[in-house]
């Protein structure tokens, strides 16, 4: 019975363990004996070679097993012949063994396998094993009586496409990366001279030590050499045999002579060698000193001694060291360090496993390299790809990128680990020779001023690997988060330069920080806020509801317009041209809007945002909206999951990381806490697509210098000017605004202690000394009383001083705060029961009393 062998390898011809005991066999062609009914098998038959004639040999009468015959194709067993499945065994004292189960089960697999090649082609009918076989259940087999099947190699790691190609995604590049533009060949060109300009300073500064080493350990060579040769010629290894042979218990005279005279030979062929060794040695050396100049007899004797220094070293002490360097920008990566990182990071998989008879019974699980090693496109790293153990994901590696950065032996900021479209296990990670957030930004293109449209994408970022990454403004909503002095405000005049640069869109800055950041938009924006006092809040809130209505103006033009007129349901250039632009919206300083101490405040905030920035991008509204305190409680899950772009920059916390990017989006390790204090402009983004079937990226942003933007600002308002598109506030014309005014809020502000009755005079006097702009327009108390009335509150005759005027009573006022705080908390409580009943896991959103 011929061995089945394990997939991976294919019989040898000449060895008999494979093949079975062909002794029997008198004609030698490996057919085993008729009685014994064996089968010749072979699991890798050869596709290519043409087929055998049909048997001659007669079934048994009583078995109707033919005589089993081993093919001679290519001088291996790659047919199966013999008795058909199923039928009796010629003797009843031969039971089936292993092989043969394992046979029965091979072709099992073979028959559900389809058809791989012409005339390879698995039966059509079902596998019948059960000793019944007929025509018209085994196809191609019910010609196995004296006929042969061929069993193709499975090779299950090979993908074919329908047109039987390879597929192109798993080819290698036939030009290196690094290779195909210029910018890449020149990084690293420029690798390659810093790595050797390294090595030679290195040991230029240990030349010293290095002579010192050759004169010490020459003369040590001159005795290795002259030793070994003395042993050599003298053959002193026959002195051992000799004394054996002398000191025996039987001496053999006859092999102790021998052994002296052939020692004797070859004693005297070496004292010859080496003799005329010596003689062409000091000739040559006699010529090199007639012949050559001074400086070539130094140099030959210091090779000399330099070969005679290296004799006479340790192997575990070099005459000289490896340059020792201490980061791995002079550190080559290798195939064996990145396999101790991925089991370092318990992606390393596992051996596959061998029973006793060879068989494999788990299948080997080890990570392999999808292609060899290369320096990365930019010539400041290094590019591996490596296909994981099954099971395992690229977002497993993201995850591990901690442990994946100590097996490198490398920071974790220099290992960006991303999935490789079309595979789910396979992972493309660059690992940089140093800290790629530490080099100096690239400079923005737009710092060129060029012409720019909020239709098209327009520069934002780097990632490491030196990939420009664009964002499309239109049709978008933006949210930045990080902590201050992380390169915030930088990342978000980066991202609204388009729109600034662009005449044909509008712009709106809300600053509810009132820093100087965004002072030079003044010139361009179609309204201007700065400020962080409580009526700045209530004109920006204002402005928001102001913009909100305009928008649904526009989508209910929108609905009374043809298909012809919107494609593609949404704003077109045809119609911005029409007197429908862009608006870009920009609310810097978000966590003073959405925390502010007036609750109606944040309540209209919130929601005018979330509307703005989920519905308003299909009618040409971007909303902007950056924040210095990333955090649930500013940045609620409502407004957060229905921004399609979000910016993460440096965070305290995993949490800060996740208020921005989404929930648990730190578990697939993009987190923003991990970058350092001098990590600036670094940042995560989502949504916009890392052109290997993700969206999450880490990328630095480009810098933009606020003289820069400046400037942008002045260019975009002599761009406007030409086009005829400034208006607004940036002309003079800003819009009216209606303000609410919660009256009664700003009454118990003001209310002077704990006093149960005071002058409405005195009431007015200080509402105008702290809020100037809201109740200056306020003419006398009747006015306030009026603005009291609504709730429940009235004048009435008050002495003080021995003066009766108008005035209200402190338990009037307490008592119309605790009716309006008893409807906020209704309020809050159908907003809760509404937000569970859609599903919100994260709940209401806190808000203080």
């Amino acid at each position: 019975m011929a061995n089945v062998l394990p997939f991976g390898r294919r019989p040898d011809p000449d060895d008999p363990d494979q093949h079975g005991d062909l002794s029997a066999d008198p004609s030698g062609t490996g057919a085993a004996p008729e009685s014994e009914g064996s089968l010749a098998i072979s699991p890798y038959a050869d596709t290519d070679a043409a087929p055998a004639a049909p048997s001659t040999s007669a079934p048994t009468p009583d078995t109707g097993v033919a005589t089993g015959r081993v093919s001679e194709a290519d001088g291996r067993a790659d047919t199966i012949e013999g008795p058909i499945w199923g039928s009796a065994a010629p003797s009843s004292a031969a039971a089936p063994n292993d092989d043969e189960a394992a046979v029965r089960q091979l072709l099992a697999l073979y028959r559900a396998m389809p058809d791989l090649a012409p005339g390879h082609g698995a039966p059509s009918g079902p596998d019948d094993l059960s000793g019944e076989t007929t025509g018209e259940t085994t196809g191609d087999l019910s010609a196995v009586v004296g006929g042969e099947v061929d069993v193709p190699v499975l090779e299950p790691d090979r993908i074919i496409s329908p047109a039987g190609a390879v597929q192109g995604a798993d080819l290698r590049p036939i030009v290196p990366q690094w290779l195909s533009s210029r910018e890449g060949r020149k990084a690293v060109g420029r690798w390659w001279v810093g790595m050797q300009w390294y090595r030679a300073k290195f040991h230029g500064v240990r030349a010293p030590v290095y002579v010192a080493r050759v004169l010490w350990r020459a003369p040590r060579g001159v005795w290795r050499v002259t030793s070994g040769l003395t042993r050599w010629v003298l053959d002193t290894r026959a002195d051992g045999l000799e004394q054996a042979l002398a000191d025996g218990t039987k001496l053999d005279t006859m092999t102790f002579i021998q052994l002296r005279d052939q020692r004797a030979i070859r004693v005297r062929a070496r004292l010859i060698t080496v003799g005329a060794g010596a003689v062409t040695s000091a000739a040559a050396g006699v010529v090199a000193l007639v012949h050559l100049p001074a400086s070539g007899d130094v140099l030959l004797g210091a090779a000399t001694v330099a070969v005679l220094a290296k004799v006479g070293s340790d192997k575990d002490r070099p005459l000289v060291g490896a340059a020792m360097a201490t980061s791995a920008r002079h550190r080559e990566l290798t195939d064996a360090i990145v396999m101790r990182a991925l089991r370092a990071a318990g992606l390393g998989g596992a051996v596959a496993k061998i029973d006793k008879e060879g068989h494999e019974v788990s299948e080997d699980t080890r990570p392999t390299l999808a292609a060899p090693i290369m320096r990365s496109g930019n010539g400041r790293g290094y590019v591996v790809v490596v296909d994981l153990p099954w099971g395992k994901t690229a977002g497993d590696a993201a995850a591990a990128v901690e442990k994946l950065a100590s097996g490198l032996d490398v920071d974790v900021s220099q290992v960006f680990p991303e999935p490789v479209a079309g595979r789910a296990r396979r992972v493309e990670m660059y690992v940089a020779d140093e800290d790629p957030m530490l080099l100096p930004a690239s400079r923005s293109p737009l710092a060129r001023l060029p012409r720019a449209s909020v239709w098209d994408p327009q520069p934002l970022a780097r990632t490491p690997l030196g990939i420009e990454v664009r964002a499309t403004l239109l049709f978008n909503s933006f949210l930045l988060g990080a902590l201050p002095r992380s390169g915030k405000s930088y990342a978000a005049k980066c991202l609204v330069t388009p729109a600034v640069l662009d005449p044909y869109c509008d712009l709106t800055v809300l600053d509810c920080g009132g820093g100087r950041d965004w002072l030079p938009t003044q010139d361009i924006a179609v309204d201007y806020v700065a400020g962080d006092e409580e009526e700045d809040l209530i004109r920006i809130v204002a402005i928001l509801n102001r913009i909100r209505d305009e928008a649904r103006q526009r989508l209910a033009q929108f609905r009374t317009m043809t298909q012809a007129d919107m494609p593609e349901d949404k704003l077109t250039r045809e119609l911005a041209a029409r007197g429908m632009p862009p608006h870009v919206v920009v609310v810097d300083e978000l966590q003073n809007l959405l925390r502010a101490n007036n609750k109606e405040i944040r309540k209209a905030a919130l929601e005018v945002l979330v509307w703005l920035a989920k519905t308003a991008p299909k009618a040409g509204y971007i909303m902007v909206m950056i924040t210095q305190r990333p955090a649930a409680d500013v940045i609620p899950s409502d407004l957060r999951d229905i921004t399609s772009v979000r910016v993460a920059l440096r965070t305290k916390t995993r949490q800060g990381s996740d208020a921005v990017l989404g929930s648990d989006i730190s578990a697939t390790g993009y987190r923003t806490d991990r970058f350092l204090e001098n990590h600036k402009g670094a940042a995560v983004i989502g949504g916009i697509s890392n052109g290997k079937g993700g969206d999450l990226q880490v990328v630095r942003v480009d810098l933009l210098m606020p003289e820069e933007f400046a400037r942008a600002c002045a260019i975009g308002r002599t761009r406007r000017e030409d086009a005829g598109t400034l208006r607004g506030a940036a002309i003079g014309d800003a819009a009216p605004v209606e303000i609410t005014i919660t009256v009664l809020e700003d009454v118990a502000a003001v209310w002077p202690g704990d006093e149960a009755k005071v002058h409405a005079a005195v009431i007015l006097t200080r509402l105008k000394e702290l809020y100037p702009s809201r109740y200056e327009g306020m003419a006398d108390e009747t006015a306030l009383t009026r603005a009291l009335k609504p709730y429940g509150i009235t004048s009435g005759q008050v002495s003080r001083g021995g003066v009766n005027r108008n005035g209200y009573k402190l338990a009037d006022i307490r008592k119309a705060w605790r009716a309006r705080q008893a409807a906020d908390r209704t309020d809050e409580t159908d907003d809760t029961d509404r937000g569970h009943r859609d599903g919100d896991d994260d709940g209401p959103t806190p808000v203080p009393a």
